[in-house]
């Protein structure tokens, strides 16, 4: 595993990258077609019945991502993106999801963009939530995987996926109301997806660790925003340690059967 000072050279020298060659013109799409949805719930719901499957991997979001789409699919990935600080700690050689991801693609440009900082960070801070954080979605299309996670080499080949970057909110919410917008939450992300086409989802343990949420609640709770909005053919919980995988795989199967 890198230091977190050679994860920070992999980043300084990634933003140099994606200011050169072919990366330069997707990183400049990227940041044209990214948007903030203020208010997810209010966007019309598509009429499609998505087939439901589930999968649980003991892997990571970047090397399932990589999988997926070499054998051909598109796929959005779920990002816990940090309220307040772009990319969460990718600037000090940070390990958790997001930074991972900053760490092997063009994602923070899109985080970094104007408008993300406008009515994202900005708005995050200007309210001082700092336990349910905001509903706001930003949608990231066409993000340019180029490095491995394991080892954070070059690729031989440009990965291109979406990712939408939304917020989890705190367990130190009282329970009802930290379900409660746990639920909202869900909703909101998923009527994104669906909005923009997204039929294969992937994800890590959202609004665990930092947001300490217990693994088998989430699990439930997304599970029963996937009852309202059947929208997916695959969804991939990608998840290293087996114990949270397990806890999520229970959480969800209390609400939907796991073939």
């Amino acid at each position: 595993m890198l230091s977190s000072e050679e994860r920070v050279k992999v980043f300084k020298l990634n933003r140099q990258i994606v200011q050169t060659g072919d990366l330069a013109k997707r990183t400049e799409k990227l940041v044209s077609q990214t948007t903030v949805y203020k208010n997810p719930l209010t966007l019309a719901k598509e009429k499609y019945e998505g087939k439901g499957r589930i999968h649980f991997l003991s892997a990571d979001t970047v090397t399932t991502v990589l999988s997926l789409v070499n054998d051909g699919y598109s796929v959005c990935v779920l990002n816990p993106a940090d309220p307040m600080f772009t990319g969460g700690l990718v600037e000090v050689g940070g390990t958790g999801q997001e930074e991972v991801f900053c760490q092997c693609s063009n994602l923070y440009e899109s985080l970094a963009s104007e408008i993300c900082q406008k009515d994202f960070y900005s708005y995050n801070i200007w309210t001082r939530d700092n336990v349910k954080f905001s509903d706001r979605v930003i949608y990231s299309k066409g993000v340019s995987i180029f490095r491995k996670s394991t080892d954070f080499t070059v690729l031989s080949r440009t990965v291109v996926c979406d990712v939408l970057s939304c917020t989890p909110p705190s367990s130190d919410l009282g329970t009802e109301e930290y379900i409660q917008t746990l639920y909202r939450r869900f909703c909101g992300i998923i009527n994104v997806l669906q909005s923009n086409g997204i039929r294969i989802l992937v994800l890590e343990a959202w609004g665990t660790e930092t947001y300490k949420g217990d693994p088998a609640l989430i699990g439930r709770v997304f599970a029963m925003s996937l009852k309202l909005y059947n929208c997916f053919d695959d969804i991939y919980f990608c998840i290293e340690n087996k114990d949270v995988l397990s806890k999520f795989k229970t959480g969800i199967s209390a609400v939907i059967p796991i073939k």
